[in-house]
């Protein structure tokens, strides 16, 4: 479903990042681990059509979103792919249901809010349909963004340390939730993490190195 090849990516003229490569197929999990300053978040910004790499293919469900046009990648991105992001970037003035319909229009879907419910209860904040993100805790703004990757039903699912802030219970529940709707879905789900905990929890891992 997602296989990256020879990925070289540059913030200046100077320095290069290299990436190994990736194959992760339909229902497959994979676990990215690398300590900070190995580009884990720059890489899954690259497998997510966020950035165009230097060199190498991004190829999901066999086509290159590498060699895309910007407005052909946003549709493709938003009806293809779920991003969990390490800081959640929700529209304050609305609420929690809100932002999840916003997700579902830009990836060009209808509106579907039995969806959106059934994802929040699945992530024990069913509760918190109505409220605006910025009342919510940490953990409970990260499960949001979980929900808003979700509700799209993508091929991929791509999460950046989506465990960082949650204690050990929780942290085992959001990856069970992950790992369930990605086989619910057949998607492929790669988490890009440096939590320790998720390391034996995983068959599939690729260590990122400096």
């Amino acid at each position: 479903m997602i296989a990256a090849k020879n990925i070289t990516y540059s913030y200046n003229k100077t320095d290069k990042l290299e990436f190994p490569d990736i194959s992760c197929a339909a229902g497959e999990q994979c676990l990215l681990l690398g300590q900070s300053g190995t580009g884990k978040t720059t890489l899954l910004h690259l497998l997510g059509g966020l950035l165009k790499p230097l060199t190498g293919q991004i190829l999901i469900d066999k086509k290159d979103i590498a060699t895309m046009s910007n407005q052909n990648l946003d549709k493709f991105r938003g009806q293809n792919i779920g991003i969990i992001f390490q800081t959640s970037h929700f529209l304050r003035a609305l609420n929690v249901e809100e932002n999840l319909v916003l997700a579902q229009s830009l990836a060009r879907l209808p509106k579907d809010v039995n969806i959106i419910q059934k994802v929040l209860d699945q992530l024990n904040i069913g509760h918190k349909l109505k409220s605006k993100t910025s009342q919510l805790s940490q953990g409970e703004q990260q499960r949001v963004a979980i929900a808003r990757a979700l509700v799209v039903e993508p091929k991929v699912i791509l999460a950046d340390e989506p465990t960082s802030a949650l204690d050990d219970a929780n942290c085992d529940e959001v990856l069970s939730l992950l790992e369930q709707q990605a086989s619910l879905a057949n998607a492929a789900l790669l988490i890009v993490t440096h939590d320790n905990r998720l390391k034996n929890q995983f068959d599939k891992k690729i260590m990122l190195n400096h």
